[in-house]
């Protein structure tokens, strides 16, 4: 839904009863987050998929948008209300007749309000761009053994600053910093994507195409400070036709065992995809 308030400024409305949540690696798998590096003084068990209905008017979500256009300058406020896309783990101790107290995991998606805005301006040869959302209501697993369920909460700002570039007219060029601020202290948090309380990442994308774009290489960089933990994915994709996409790519990741990607550091990969749309 969008309603034009007046020349260059637009308010745009998004609800949605169906709620997709990330995929997590399972148990086992190649891409499985470490689990938290806390022993627990029961017996534990964890309870598969999640629980939560995904279609239902208490978990749908939306929010509206804000935007205005003026003198080159695209800014935007916006508002969104929705279940948390990553579920943390709250744990839960049951008793036991006849033996130890047993602990359920269960994956929780909490209610999440989120606040942001967005800057943007095309200054010749070069695009500047920001983007701030501050996240009410976020949780995080925790180690803390004095935490009853093992979730803190620990509302969130993320921001990030970057520029955009074409090189030679033909590689285009995503250079940005971010940071995620708790406010709240970061000790006993077990998330790779939390360092500290703050948390910094520097991101370079290069993407060009040949060939009339049949032949469209990328390549994406990151790194997250000051850890040293980074990820480094190349791709080549081919337009084998109209609806056939051939992709050939590689992930390499590297840096210390308990960080975001230096858990994967093990599991560098080669892949090719083929897809088809329609």
């Amino acid at each position: 839904m969008t309603a034009h308030l007046a020349p260059g400024l637009n308010l745009e409305g998004v609800w949605t009863p169906d709620v997709r949540f990330n995929q997590i690696g399972k148990p086992g798998s190649e891409f499985q987050f470490q689990p938290p590096r806390y022993r627990f003084q029961h017996p534990v068990q964890r309870i598969p998929g999640d629980q939560e209905a995904t279609r239902s008017l208490a978990r749908s979500e939306g929010g509206f948008r804000l935007s205005w256009l003026v003198q080159g300058w695209d800014m935007s406020l916006l508002y969104y209300n929705a279940a948390d896309k990553t579920p943390v783990l709250r744990q839960r101790l049951v008793p036991q007749p006849g033996g130890p107290s047993l602990i359920l995991l269960q994956p929780h998606h909490p209610r999440l309000h989120t606040v942001g805005a967005t800057l943007s301006k095309s200054i010749e040869p070069v695009v500047l761009r920001s983007e701030a959302a501050f996240t009410i209501g976020k949780r995080y697993d925790t180690v803390n053994p004095q935490d009853l369920d093992g979730v803190v909460r620990r509302d969130t700002l993320d921001y990030l600053l970057g520029v955009d570039y074409t090189v030679a007219e033909t590689i285009d060029t995503a250079l940005q910093f971010g940071q995620k601020i708790l406010f709240g202290p970061a000790t006993h948090i077990t998330r790779g994507a939390v360092a500290a309380r703050v948390t910094s990442s520097l991101a370079l994308r290069l993407h060009t195409g040949f060939f009339n774009d049949l032949w469209q290489p990328t390549l994406l960089w990151v790194i997250n400070l000051p850890r040293g933990d980074s990820r480094l994915s190349v791709k080549l994709e081919y337009l084998l036709t109209g609806a056939v996409t051939v992709t050939l790519g590689s992930d390499m990741f590297a840096g210390p065992a308990h960080t975001l990607y230096g858990q994967f550091d093990a599991n560098d990969r080669v892949y090719v995809d083929v897809s088809w749309r329609w």
